[in-house]
Parts: C-alpha cells; sequence; structure tokens
C-alpha cells in the first residue's frame, strides 16, 4: 500500500467537504453542496484505489489510470471491491444523481428545489461517514 498517495488523496477529500460545510452556511451556494460532497467522496474512493492497487495517478502513461478518471461514485465504488450496505450504495447512487445537473446552468434550476436544508446536511453528513470508513480502511 503507497501511504503517501492515500494521504494526498484523503486530505484532498477532507478539503473539498470542509469546503461543502462551508457552502451549507450559505445558501447562495447550496448548488456546489452536491458537486463537492461529490467530489470529496470520490477522492476517498480514489485514495483507497490508488494507495491499495498501487497504482500512481500521476502517471499519464499507465494504461490502467484511465479507467478510473470518472465521477461515478458507484462505479469508483465497484472498482475498489467494497462490499457496502445498501444504504450504502443508495447514498453514493443519490449524491451521484446531483453531481451533473448541479454543475450546468441549464440543468441546475431543475434540482436546487430539491436540495432541501436536510438533504445537504445529510450528504455532508453520510460523506464524512464515508471518508472516515476509507480511512479506517486504509490504516488496516
Amino acid at each position: 500500500m503507497n501511504k503517501r498517495i492515500a494521504e494526498i488523496w484523503i486530505n484532498a477529500a477532507k478539503k473539498d467537504l470542509r469546503f461543502a460545510k462551508l457552502q451549507l452556511s450559505n445558501p447562495e451556494f447550496k448548488e456546489y453542496l452536491a458537486t463537492n460532497c461529490n467530489h470529496a467522496v470520490e477522492k476517498a474512493i480514489k485514495a483507497y484505489i490508488f494507495s491499495t492497487f498501487e497504482i500512481d495517478p500521476d502517471n499519464i502513461n499507465d494504461k490502467t489510470i484511465s479507467k478510473y478518471k470518472v465521477h461515478d461514485l458507484e462505479k469508483l465504488a465497484r472498482y475498489a471491491n467494497f462490499e457496502l450496505s445498501e444504504k450504502t450504495w443508495d447514498f453514493l447512487t443519490e449524491l451521484y444523481s446531483f453531481f451533473i445537473p448541479t454543475r450546468y446552468p441549464s440543468t441546475k434550476n431543475n434540482v436546487l428545489a430539491l436540495l432541501t436544508p436536510q438533504l445537504c446536511e445529510r450528504f455532508i453528513t453520510e460523506a464524512e461517514e464515508f471518508i472516515s470508513w476509507i480511512e479506517k480502511k486504509l490504516l488496516q
């Protein structure tokens, strides 16, 4: 296991999560909260994949890296061979369902009403729990 890569990617995940928490306190920016939670969870999964499978994410000549250049949380979790509860799979699917629509002006208005303060808080809480779970797996 490459602990240096794990640390770099987990720290990046935590930074994205901190940014999402700042957006929670300012409703004007809630549209970016789901995107940043998705980025946080995505980076945590990649921390596990890159460090566990000894993949150098900076080696652009490595043909295996391209399969991990996705934002789809469910797909990444499957690549990592995670055994997750149905609740966690549902969380990954739901969070990712907001990722693309909230990034683009033509679609974000369709989902903004769905991003209630309660849902935003749940996304942050569940992302935090998921990242902690991955950190524990990396320490095993």
